[in-house]
């Protein structure tokens, strides 16, 4: 056997393994009543997107994993959740009978198709036990749990990650938002195939296709305030973290509309000063941006503040307040790419 036939085999076989393992998760996701609502299959340059009925399918060249996105249902989580993520191991184990079985009971003399199904046998194995130890991956950007780790929670009773961090993410505008309020769990199933839709167009640099349908999420009758003004709070953030100048009137709209929405949000206020101060209102963004800058506040929000205070003091002459401002940007980490940016900007200017 050939090293080249037996690569080709496995890419081929891997291609294969992986859309019957999320084949699988979908099946189950039927069976026990969670909506799915987007399917991805691989890693980098895309090959395929589109919808099957209403699920959001995009297919890229590197077949090295598979998520399927799903709403669960709160009611007999525990079980449910723990069908639907075992789902996915239980067709690798068949899939790794059948290998076996075709590696030992071929008739005739040895070939490289025994060597082949043996080969692949092993790496099915070696896949089973790696999602089955709990372990969390990053896909497109977006740390995940792995099979395993999804199985193991929810029999401990816990709701998925996902929704835990939705859950946290609305909290920080509006403290009194619990998941039950939740309007990602009564919505109908395009409006979550849309939102998919949106973070894949923004993921893909498609900015102006993303925010549009972000919109068209937003401006359902029934959705819950909190969760509107963090939808619109990322589409604003959107513009500042990939500098899409274009949309810059537009983001400075919906910063306004966060803030008039949750009017006490202190991360509503930071973005919207960003978006002031990268318009030219230096004066006003900063006004808003000040008060975010202390050690009192949020690493998050006191970084992004310190970002652009910096660029608004810098403009207004006081350039020693701004390299004060810079140093504390980097102190807290975060937003590297915007304080890079805003960096070289005060640097040639």
């Amino acid at each position: 056997m050939t090293w080249t036939f037996f690569a080709l085999g496995l890419f081929v076989w891997v291609f294969v393994q992986v859309i019957l393992h999320e084949s699988a998760h979908l099946l189950a996701a039927r069976l026990v009543g969670f909506s799915a609502f987007a399917v991805t299959i691989g890693s980098g340059p895309l090959l395929l997107r589109g919808r099957l009925g209403n699920i959001a399918v995009r297919v890229h060249a590197l077949p090295m994993f598979g998520v399927v996105w799903t709403r669960p249902v709160l009611e007999g989580l525990r079980w449910k959740g723990a069908l639907f993520a075992i789902s996915g191991l239980l067709s690798d184990a068949l899939l790794l009978a059948g290998l076996l079985y075709l590696a030992g009971h071929r008739l005739g003399p040895p070939s490289s198709w025994d060597s082949l199904f043996a080969g692949l046998a092993f790496y099915q194995a070696v896949i089973i036990v790696a999602n089955f130890f709990p372990l969390d991956f990053t896909a497109q950007g977006t740390k995940m749990a792995n099979d395993g780790r999804q199985f193991f929670s929810y029999l401990r009773g816990r709701r998925p990650a996902a929704l835990q961090e939705h859950e946290r993410n609305v909290i920080r505008y509006d403290p009194a938002f619990r998941l039950e309020d939740s309007w990602l769990m009564r919505c109908e199933v395009p409006m979550l195939t849309t939102m998919a839709e949106a973070q894949e167009d923004i993921t893909g640099g498609r900015y102006t296709d993303g925010a549009d349908k972000y919109l068209g999420v937003i401006g359902q009758p029934d959705i819950h305030p909190g969760e509107k003004a963090m939808l619109l709070d990322r589409i604003a953030c959107m513009v500042l973290y990939h500098d899409v100048k274009v949309l810059l009137r537009a983001a400075e709209g919906w910063a306004r509309e966060a803030c008039e929405l949750v009017p006490r949000s202190i991360t509503l206020r930071g973005t919207l000063g960003a978006v002031l101060v990268e318009r030219g209102s230096y004066t006003e963004g900063l006004m808003l941006l000040t008060p975010l800058t202390g050690a009192g506040n949020a690493s998050v929000d006191r970084t992004l503040s310190a970002c652009y205070s910096a660029k608004a003091l810098h403009q207004l002459g006081r350039t020693a307040e701004a390299q004060e401002h810079l140093r504390t940007a980097r102190q807290g980490g975060e937003f590297p790419a915007i304080r890079e940016r805003i960096e070289a900007e005060l640097g040639s200017a």
